[in-house]
């Protein structure tokens, strides 16, 4: 396994589809603290720039490769005021459109300890508004569903017995003399 410190943009070391999983959490458009990375605040151009990464994470995937996202959606003051920037959804719309299969989502539910933030408590707090709950773990496929290929392991059984010093059983030596010396002690102790 090799760790590379670096931007994803340019993957040029991994052959095309070699890899089988991909787990990310890249900086999400729309968070204040990502603007300098962006180099701007705005939504669309923020995901333009990642849509670099995600075109090397298909080259990459092999055929049945699975590429997992966290991200969430953002809550910001825009030109048209406080709203919800949907990352969740264009991330899934770019990735389609690149070729991936979107999967069903998983839901990772976060708490919020936001004093303004709430769900379902009527009118308080005062300018409160629904919170952000949760992140999304996005799954995607390149391609077909991979095919497990299931080989028979019965003809390397006594090969494998003679290697680790296991019975047909899976029961090494040593164990199967504890067991018989176990039953022997019950035995007399029942007789």
């Amino acid at each position: 396994m090799r760790f590379y410190n670096r931007s994803s943009k340019d993957m040029e070391e991994i052959k095309d589809e070699s890899v089988q999983l991909i787990v990310t959490s890249p900086p999400y458009p729309m968070i204040k603290k990502w603007d300098d990375l962006f180099k701007t605040d705005n939504f669309g151009i923020q995901h333009y720039y990642l849509n670099e990464t995600w075109k090397e994470c298909n080259r990459v995937l092999s055929d049945g490769g699975m590429l997992c996202v966290n991200i969430g959606d953002a809550t910001r003051k825009g030109d048209d005021g406080f709203q919800c920037w949907p990352n969740f959804a264009v991330l899934t719309y770019y990735l389609y459109i690149f070729g991936l299969v979107p999967l069903i989502p998983i839901f990772w539910k976060k708490i919020s300890n936001r004093p303004n933030a709430f769900l379902g408590s009527g009118m308080l707090p005062t300018n409160g508004y629904v919170s952000q709950d949760h992140e999304y773990i996005a799954i995607f496929r390149k391609g077909n569903i991979r095919k497990l290929i299931l080989i028979d392991m019965t003809p390397l059984l006594p090969k494998m017995s003679v290697i680790y010093g296991l019975d047909r059983y899976g029961i090494s030596k040593e164990q199967e003399e504890q067991k018989r010396q176990v039953h022997s002690l019950k035995k007399y102790l029942t007789d």
